[in-house]
């Protein structure tokens, strides 16, 4: 690579496609929209060993959606299936738009278990 910034680029050009498929949060119609992070940590008053220790939540007090990435996929997470159908579908439909495929080979249905995919 040399002195040519093409990580840099890399990672920005990232974050940016990120950030247009995450959408504006205030918007009750974006699948993505939250209104406040919930710190359930270990040690706290609080802290319930159900829940993950940082999340976010909508205006309707469920779980907000995401779209963490893992190596190079993207794994949509919601509150119920549709929610999670439609986080996947809105990441993929804006990625789409700005010319990043999406390997549709590659979704499985919701999971609730540890190993994602294993249907019971």
């Amino acid at each position: 690579m040399g002195l040519r910034p093409s990580p840099y680029n890399t990672i920005q050009a990232t974050h940016l496609a990120f950030e247009v498929a995450n959408g504006n949060q205030h918007d009750m119609k974006n699948a993505l929209q939250w209104e406040d992070v919930i710190l359930n940590l270990p040690g706290s008053s609080s802290y319930n060993p159900l829940q993950p220790w940082v999340y976010r939540i909508r205006r309707d007090k469920a779980m907000a959606g995401a779209t963490p990435a893992y190596m190079d996929d993207l794994r949509p997470v919601g509150n119920s299936k549709m929610h999670c159908f439609a986080v996947s579908h809105q990441t993929a439909s804006r990625l789409s738009y700005l010319g990043i495929q999406n390997a549709a080979r590659k979704t499985r249905p919701p999971s609730l278990y540890q190993e994602p995919g294993q249907v019971f």
